[in-house]
């Protein structure tokens, strides 16, 4: 598709283990080949299989070694970094927002800011079936862009890189796009082969 590096919504990753798969989204998956987990998508796998744990510790065990496998893949894994926190900071601060990390009762705090103050830092695109909260974060700051691969389309079109671009102005700013920071972990490929031969529980 493009030379992006895709950061991968939870629902994504969720969907491979899933009975029945969307073939689309399985389709898209094993052709790309950057692809990127990131912390507050691995949290919000182990607090589901936590949560579990309570009800069908069975399950919970089940789904915890396919999360073993997982992580044995060559997936790229983008630094939580300084300046990550910052642009996060600046996200939970931004009022219209506040409903996207302080959960309703009996609801887990979503990850949703945490992923797009990602997407922002490393200039990588979000790959997701659930858009509508990205959406509105793109309101009050410019994601890098946004693609549904159930659908095939970009609900947020990916923008432009730019060498001024900065990614702690100010959330609310309609400005440039995030420039892409610079970070130490070496990058993977993927290995789709080896993340499609996992048990599905």
């Amino acid at each position: 598709m493009t030379d992006d590096i895709f950061l991968l919504d939870t629902n994504v990753i969720s969907n491979t283990i899933k009975t029945y798969p969307l073939p689309a989204v399985k389709r898209w998956l094993e052709n790309e080949t950057r692809l990127a987990l990131s912390f507050p998508v691995i949290l919000e796998i182990e607090t589901g299989i936590a949560d579990l744990r309570r009800v069908d510790p069975t399950r919970a065990r089940k789904l915890a070694e396919w999360v073993d496998g997982l992580l044995k893949t060559r997936f790229y894994y983008p630094p939580s970094s300084p300046e990550v926190a910052r642009v996060l900071a600046r996200l939970y601060c931004c009022r219209p927002l506040e409903r996207l990390w302080q959960p309703e009762e009996d609801k887990k705090p979503g990850q949703d800011l945490f992923i797009a103050a990602m997407s922002i830092v490393y200039d990588m695109p979000i790959a997701t079936m659930n858009s509508g909260d990205f959406e509105q974060i793109n309101k009050h700051r410019p994601l890098p862009g946004v693609f549904n691969p159930n659908r095939g389309i970009w609900t947020i079109p990916r923008l432009t890189k730019t060498a001024k671009d900065d990614p702690s102005a100010e959330v609310g700013a309609r400005d440039e796009p995030p420039r892409l920071a610079s970070n130490q972990d070496q990058e993977q490929p993927n290995d789709w082969g080896a993340l499609s031969r996992l048990s599905r529980w």
